[in-house]
């Protein structure tokens, strides 16, 4: 049944170098702006990568442009000195902005406690879709964001630092990174600033092994299901990019980056400034665990929580059912 609704559904991708465009060939849920959809650490969506799957999948569900960024290879990738600029430009630009819609205090907590990763990931991400979006004098705002994983915090310093293209726009963050460091209570952030920075980082990669193989099934479906599509290229593009490149500890360093990272007072910030934000966490989720999420729905009172099925790969996994939530989300 689920290969007949396919079927009848059609859309074309264009792939770029830092992302791809899917149009749906039925308009029939067309947007003004763009969907765009943000994937997650390693999940790539060029070359008939499996996240791209998902997001073709939401675009016929929804009959709505998506625009999906991916992180350029290694050797593109702009310099430490060159992102650490941009990164202060970006700063004065927020600081403009929303000096007289949001707490000030809370703004300068906000810019103050950036990371230096996600931000590079986030400019990856702008440089992609800002052609896509008009012009600096007539911007198109983009009207819904979907971001998983990763993506949950690199999509909203994306509305953080070009806000002009996110005015209005509703955030859905599928098992996004980000709540770890929130989580943890006082005494034990208090505990884990005594211990050495050379331990803490073994301790938290060891636990974050422990947690990507806790996942095995997931990973060896994902791997299994290009396999049983015949996506070869696809298969080996994905092993060389996350295992063969010298990007496993790349890897590992981002999501370290990211266990240390809390991202809800930015989330905070942007429903001030008039977006509206939805976690929406799996309930077997095994990475992000759901207990992560619920211990921040009474801090987060603004910010829509939504327990959904499955675990933190279900949107590459029933990618027709996560479109149909997605969709439920949005009308809301």
């Amino acid at each position: 049944m689920r290969g007949e609704k396919l079927k009848k559904k059609r859309s074309h991708s264009i792939e770029e170098e830092r992302g791809i465009t899917v149009v749906p060939d039925n308009k029939e849920g067309a947007n003004e702006g763009p969907t765009v959809i943000f994937p997650g650490l390693g999940e790539t969506v060029k070359n008939g990568g499996a996240f791209s799957t998902p997001v073709k999948v939401y675009a016929e569900a929804s009959g709505e442009k998506v625009l999906a960024p991916q992180d350029p290879r290694a050797k593109e990738a702009l310099a430490d000195i060159e992102v650490t600029q941009r990164l202060f430009e970006r700063k004065e630009h927020a600081r403009n902005y929303f000096k007289d819609t949001v707490d000030s205090t809370l703004l300068k907590h906000v810019l103050d406690t950036i990371p230096l990763g996600q931000f590079r990931k986030a400019l990856n991400a702008m440089e992609f879709l800002i052609p896509h979006l008009g012009t600096d004098e007539k911007p198109h705002t983009i009207p819904k964001v979907i971001a998983h994983s990763q993506g949950g915090v690199v999509a909203p310093l994306c509305a953080l630092f070009w806000p002009e293209y996110f005015e209005g726009a509703h955030l859905v963050l599928l098992n996004p990174a980000g709540f770890t460091a929130a989580s943890r209570s006082k005494e034990r952030q208090e505990q884990s600033r005594a211990v050495k920075a050379s331990e803490k980082v073994k301790r938290s990669r060891l636990e974050i092994l422990k947690n990507m193989f806790s996942e095995t099934p997931s990973f060896l479906r994902y791997f299994g299901s290009l396999i049983a599509s015949g996506k070869i290229g696809a298969l080996l593009d994905a092993l060389y990019d996350n295992f063969l490149s010298g990007r496993a500890f790349q890897r590992l360093d981002d999501a370290y980056e990211l266990l240390q990272y809390d991202a809800t007072p930015l989330m905070q910030l942007l429903v001030q400034s008039g977006n509206k934000v939805t976690v929406a966490y799996g309930e077997k989720d095994i990475l992000f665990p759901r207990d992560l999420f619920e211990s921040q729905i009474d801090t987060l009172a603004d910010v829509e929580f939504k327990k959904i099925k499955g675990g933190h790969f279900e949107i590459i996994e029933n990618p027709e059912e996560s479109a149909e939530t997605l969709k439920e989300i949005f009308k809301k």
